[in-house]
C-alpha cells in the first residue's frame, strides 16, 4: 500500500512538472509567434475561458472520486453499482460541459465587446468553448481513476491532452501565418 502510494505521489509530481514546463514552452513560443499585441489579446480570452473551464469542471473530479471510491469500497457484487454510478457521472459531466461551452458561445460576443473590449476574441472565445464537454468528461475520469487508485492512466492522459493542445496550437498557427492577429489567436 505504502510503495503503491509513493508511486503514484511520483508519477503525479513527475507529470505535474513536465506538464509545468511544457505549457511554459508553448507560451514562450506563443509569444514569439504572435508577438506583444497577440500574445495581450491571448491573455484577455484565457482569462475568460478559464472563467468558463472553472463551470464546467469545478468540483467535478473531486465529486467523481468520493461518489466513485464509495461504490468501489462495496461488496465485489456491487461494482455493477459502480459501473451506474460512472455512467451517470460521465453523463452529468457532459451535460456540465455543453451548459458551459452552450454558456460560452452565447457569451462570446458579449464577453469580447464588453469585458475584454475588443471584438477581434470573439473567434477565439467561440473556438475554445468546444473543448468544454470533454474537459468535464476528462474530469470525471480522473476522478473514476483517482478512486481506484490508478494514477497511470490520468498522467498518461494530462501528457497526451497536453501534446496534443500544443500540436493544435502549432497546426493551426502555421496554417494562419500571415492573418490578422484575432484570426491567429
Amino acid at each position: 500500500m505504502r510503495q503503491s502510494y509513493l508511486k503514484n505521489a511520483a508519477l503525479l509530481t513527475g507529470s505535474d512538472v513536465v506538464l509545468r514546463l511544457a505549457g511554459m514552452g508553448l507560451r514562450i513560443w506563443l509569444a514569439n509567434e504572435l508577438g506583444g499585441e497577440g500574445m495581450g489579446l491571448y491573455q484577455l480570452v484565457l482569462a475568460v475561458y478559464s472563467l468558463f473551464v472553472t463551470l464546467a469542471t469545478a468540483g467535478v473530479s473531486v465529486a467523481a472520486t468520493r461518489l466513485m471510491a464509495e461504490e468501489l469500497s462495496g461488496p465485489a457484487s456491487a461494482h455493477g453499482a459502480a459501473r451506474g454510478m460512472l455512467r451517470r457521472l460521465l453523463a452529468a459531466g457532459l451535460v456540465l460541459g455543453l451548459f458551459a461551452a452552450a454558456l460560452q458561445l452565447a457569451t462570446a460576443d458579449l464577453a469580447a465587446r464588453l469585458w475584454l473590449g475588443d471584438v477581434r476574441a470573439v473567434g477565439a472565445l467561440r473556438v475554445s468553448a468546444l473543448g468544454m464537454p470533454w474537459m468535464a468528461v476528462s474530469a470525471v475520469l480522473r476522478g473514476f481513476f483517482i478512486a481506484r487508485r490508478h494514477v497511470a492512466p490520468n498522467v498518461f492522459s494530462q501528457l497526451t491532452e497536453q501534446t496534443v493542445r500544443i500540436a493544435l496550437v502549432a497546426l493551426a498557427l502555421t496554417r494562419t501565418e500571415g492573418l490578422a492577429v484575432g484570426v491567429r489567436c
